[in-house]
Formats: C-alpha cells, structure tokens, sequence
C-alpha cells in the first residue's frame, strides 16, 4: 500500500470523485488551502488520521463499521 500522497494523486483522486478542493477538505478534515498546497506545492498530507482518510476515500482501506453497543 502507497502512503505517499504527491500532488497528482491527490489532484486525481479529488477529481475522480468529483470533488472541489473545499469538499474534499471536509470529507478529509483540513482546510480547503492545505488541499491547494498539496495539490501545488511540496506539501504533502501527513498525520494518520488524515492519510486514513485518504486511503479510505481512494478504496485502498474498507469503510469501517459502526460498533454497535
């Protein structure tokens, strides 16, 4: 599994699901100029919460299931 996310992957995840950056930032929990500057500059998305996320949205992890109490 790739955890490198460069520009171009995000870009082309973004647009595959036919997102704009601010909705994408939602879905992924950061602002709508971090995903400018990944998909622009040498910034890349760190943190695992948000690479999770990522991954999830791209399908190389399974949606999680609710735990039910």
């Amino acid at each position: 599994m790739n955890l490198q996310f460069d520009s171009e992957r995000i870009k082309a995840l973004r647009r595959g699901l036919g997102l704009t950056q601010k909705q994408l930032a939602d879905r992924v929990g950061v602002t709508q100029p971090a995903i400018a500057q990944w998909e622009t500059g040498p910034g890349q998305p760190t943190g695992a919460l948000v690479l999770e996320k990522l991954l999830r949205l791209e399908g190389e992890l399974p949606e999680r299931e609710e735990v039910k109490a």
